[in-house]
């Protein structure tokens, strides 16, 4: 009796539905039944080495939207959801293109209690099906309590595909049907089509540790939410700890937005730019990040950005004449309460090391901006207000600071300016002089170096 019992709570294997790996054909049936078997029992469904294929079940006569888009799928399961492989060499392979709709190796719907871990997931054996948005793993709505480790994401381009995720994240519009309380941990990410990792809307609780993207075709991050969203689909409480994105071409890598308290830390990106868009409460802290050879500033804060710190970071770029880091408003909003505090700041071109640009309080503090030969600006302020206080500037830049036509107080005090032709400058202060009434420079060690404000404003 004991040894019928062992059996029966054993761990299900899709072995034991019919299915075969590497032999080419669709094992759908075989995984699905395993994946149900721990569904209704909690036991694991244990993935053996070898190649298991994948295709869409578009088509299939009772299955409809969304749950024929995935070839797995989990929906609604009574216990816990395990399925675990041996490692990259326990493959599950997408196959074949959507058949016009959607293509997800796995998605999951009103599912809680899932671990998936020790696999690899491959997208390199599907076809392009025009405009199909193709993803190895989708979390829908209502999905909750995920744990994703230790997984290798293989996706690459298809051309006249609607692009993929390694994992996208979609929850929906109503309390219900939000996607929470998500580790992805252990992650690699090799040629992704669109993303590793894509938040969409309505994406709650949130923690990605140690992911590593490499190669991937759009953002490693992509965290705006499309769409005009209510306050309940913003992206919230997310904490991103040991991200590495390593990128050639030299675009947007990581995008924080629409979204309440989302946090960067102890992560690098190397050849891309970080993007805070409508970013609530966020934050970038310990990180480096090198930009590649462009226009577009290395770390770029925008719209409706409130409550952002950016600090204790190593923010550069391989050339170029773009900023560092650019603040800046636009048709979608103005960004407000903005901290960039105990930071190196390396701009090897001519463009500055912060552009404010209309930003409603600003505090730039303990911060060395480092320049080249022909360095230009170091701090562009136009209009704003706010402070710039116990900055290090050394190296060639032209000016330490410019301050143009500002909206309000515009503090300069306790700066260290060495090798700079100029360490503050007014910039069309005689056309504009009410502007720069509350102007005050203080306590400032610049040498030798003049400085071109009006000399009401100037007190050392």
């Amino acid at each position: 009796m004991s040894a019928l019992l062992a059996l029966a709570l054993a761990a299900s294997s899709p072995a034991d539905f019919g299915g075969i790996p590497n032999d080419g054909q669709p094992d759908n049936m075989a995984l699905q039944s395993c994946i149900d078997s721990s569904a209704s029992t909690g036991l694991p469904c244990e993935i053996p080495v070898g190649v298991w294929d994948v295709r869409s079940r578009a088509g299939d006569p009772g299955i409809g939207n969304p749950y024929q888009w995935a070839g797995l799928q989990i929906v609604a399961n009574t216990h816990p959801v395990a399925i675990i492989g041996s490692g990259p060499a326990s493959v599950l392979r997408m196959v074949g293109d959507g058949h016009g709709a959607d293509f997800y190796l796995l998605g999951t719907w009103d599912a809680r209690d899932v671990r998936i871990a020790g696999l690899m997931l491959d997208g390199s054996g599907r076809t392009a099906g025009f405009a199909e948005q193709q993803h190895l793993v989708n979390l829908g709505y209502g999905t909750r309590r995920v744990l994703i480790e230790r997984v290798v994401g293989v996706h690459p381009a298809l051309a006249d595909s609607g692009g993929g995720d390694v994992i996208r994240l979609l929850g929906g519009y109503t309390p219900a049907e939000l996607v929470e309380d998500v580790t992805i941990r252990d992650v690699v990410c090799l040629g992704a089509d669109r993303s590793c990792l894509g938040f969409q809307r309505g994406v709650h609780r949130v923690t990605v540790d140690n992911v590593l993207a490499i190669g991937t075709g759009d953002q490693d991050i992509d965290m705006e939410a499309t769409g005009l969203i209510t306050d309940e689909e913003r992206i919230r409480d997310v904490d991103i700890r040991r991200f590495v994105a390593i990128r050639a071409d030299g675009g947007l890598s990581v995008s924080l937005g629409r979204g309440d308290r989302i946090s960067m830390t102890d992560s690098t990106v190397l050849g891309g730019q970080v993007f805070l868009l409508s970013c609530r409460d966020c934050a970038i802290a310990n990180s480096s990040i090198i930009a590649g050879v462009g226009p577009d500033p290395a770390v770029g804060i925008r719209r409706a950005s409130d409550r952002v710190r950016i600090t204790d970071s190593l923010i550069s770029r391989a050339g170029g004449g773009g900023a560092l880091v650019e603040v800046y408003a636009d048709s979608d909003g103005a960004p407000r309460s903005m901290r960039i505090e105990g930071n190196y700041l390396v701009q090897p071109g001519a463009g500055p090391a912060v552009r404010l640009t209309s930003v409603d309080g600003f505090r730039l503090d303990g911060n060395m901006m480092s320049a080249g030969a022909n360095g230009g600006i170091a701090v562009d302020v136009s209009r704003g207000w706010g402070r710039v206080d116990g900055n290090d500037f050394v190296g060639g830049w032209l000016y330490a600071t410019a301050v143009g036509a500002p909206d309000g107080p515009v503090l300069w005090s306790g700066n260290l300016v060495r090798g700079a032709l100029y360490g503050l400058v007014c910039v069309d202060h005689w056309t504009q002089p009410l502007a720069f009434l509350g102007v005050v420079a203080v306590g400032n060690l610049s040498g030798e170096t003049p400085n071109a404000c009006p000399a009401s404003v100037m007190v050392w």
